[in-house]
């Protein structure tokens, strides 16, 4: 395969099959999420499972590290790895959008008592790691979206 517009080392052959964009670059992971090339079925289940597996993982660490400053820490150096090496085009502009509207969207369930956190060092009201967590989703709900209207394109042409 060719990867244009990238710095060719081991570790960028390593990292763009798996999530296509290393140091800002658009490269193999831009062909391979645009909607100029249609994507079968079972590409986007594999596709799908692995944007969701970094939001597992963060999910799985919760029981596990009880102290929410090491936690937040921890999702936000998996946010900016993420956002660093593997970003495309408006990637940050989403994971910042994510992070400041659920802090204000948790606030308001908070307030009116639609959710109650017992972990509660962000405003006295919710976990810290809280909005760091929904960012990264954000992020993945994008993907997964360009995904399947990919998707939907590729069934249109054989239909």
């Amino acid at each position: 395969m060719k990867y244009s517009n990238v710095y060719t080392s081991s570790f960028s052959n390593l990292c763009i099959p798996l999530y296509g964009s290393l140091f800002g670059k658009e490269t193999l992971y831009s062909e391979t999420y645009s909607y100029n090339h249609p994507m079968s079925f079972t590409r986007v289940i594999i596709y799908t499972t692995r944007e969701l597996l970094p939001i597992v993982g963060m999910i799985a660490l919760i029981p596990l590290i009880r102290d929410d400053t090491i936690l937040t820490i921890l999702y936000g150096v998996i946010g900016y790895i993420r956002l660093w090496f593997f970003s495309v085009k408006h990637d940050r502009t989403i994971y910042t959008l994510g992070f400041l509207i659920m802090i204000i969207l948790e606030a308001y369930f908070v307030s009116t008592g639609v959710e109650v956190f017992t972990r509660q060092s962000l405003l006295g009201i919710m976990p810290l790691w809280l909005p760091f967590l929904w960012a990264y989703s954000f992020l993945a709900m994008r993907r997964i979206i360009h995904l399947i209207e990919r998707s939907d394109a590729h069934t249109e042409k054989i239909l």
